[in-house]
């Protein structure tokens, strides 16, 4: 990651130091920064059940005992 960072790094430079357009000089930047991204952060995306701030441990423990009463019930059915 680090040698992508320094070549996009010294392409921008390169194009800086070469007056080009500042929209052409940005679009590289932003590509090149999308790239970077895309290969380094990961792309799977983590859900937790009890992500409420309001949620705690009596709340947890109540729930687990309403779902465990259920299945009980449903079981002797």
């Amino acid at each position: 990651m680090r040698t992508k960072c320094l070549s996009v790094s010294q392409f921008i430079l390169d194009c800086v130091s070469a007056t080009q357009d500042i929209n052409s000089t940005w679009k590289r930047f932003s590509d090149g920064g999308q790239k970077i991204s895309q290969d380094a952060v990961p792309s799977c995306q983590s859900c937790q059940r009890f992500d409420q701030p309001w949620i705690n441990r009596e709340i947890r423990k109540s729930t687990r005992l309403k779902k465990t009463s259920i299945q009980t019930s449903q079981a002797i059915k």
